[in-house]
């Protein structure tokens, strides 16, 4: 890898990360060329505004939902196996969940107030996701996929926040389970001959 890719990456890590716990709002292009590591002239060189560095950020997050999403669509066999995975997703981050909120949620609130195209593009994280749980609910001929994968993502998003407000995890885990039986439920009702649900 160039030293000029190096330095790229060594911008979009600490972006993400700052971005993450400081929120987007109160980080500036200093505090990013600090973290960092990379001088103002290499800085500018790959972002001329944070804007910018906005869009990469959300380009690499892209990429790494979609690699977890393909190695996910093969680990496991079923769908419901999928629709596990992806509520446990949540558990796997809990700390970090409940000590700052949801990345993504924490971004489209901010970008919400301002503008409307890096707002669009940030919701495209959000779309991945539904898209994904919208194919698994198809593969289980359950009525109106996109709208529950919609509630699904919601009900999640709602247990992240709750979770930070309160910091706390066992609340997270809680809902947690109740997401994973209200699917089997779900499940089991739409489509009886499932039988066993695994």
């Amino acid at each position: 890898m160039s030293r000029s890719s190096s330095n790229r990456n060594l911008i979009i890590r600490s972006a993400r990360h700052l971005f993450y716990t400081r929120g987007f709002e109160h980080t500036s292009l200093a505090d990013l060329a600090q973290d960092s590591g990379v001088n103002k002239g290499s800085f500018y060189y790959h972002f001329p505004s944070k804007d910018d560095v906005l869009r990469a950020v959300i380009e690499a997050r892209l990429l790494d939902i979609d690699a977890a999403l393909e190695r996910w669509q093969q680990e496991h066999a079923t769908p419901r196996l999928r629709l596990v995975r992806f509520v446990h997703m949540i558990t796997s981050e809990r700390d970090a969940l409940v000590a700052h909120g949801c990345p993504t949620g924490s971004l489209l609130s901010e970008l919400g107030k301002g503008d409307p195209s890096l707002h669009q593009e940030a919701v495209a994280i959000l779309e991945r996701y539904v898209t994904f749980l919208t194919r698994q609910l198809e593969e289980l001929s359950l009525p109106e996929p996109r709208s529950l994968a919609m509630h699904l993502m919601a009900r999640l998003q709602g247990a992240i926040l709750l979770s930070h407000a309160y910091h706390s995890t066992d609340l997270l885990d809680r809902e947690v389970a109740l997401a994973i039986t209200w699917l089997d439920d779900l499940i089991l009702t739409s489509n009886p001959s499932h039988g066993d649900i695994s």
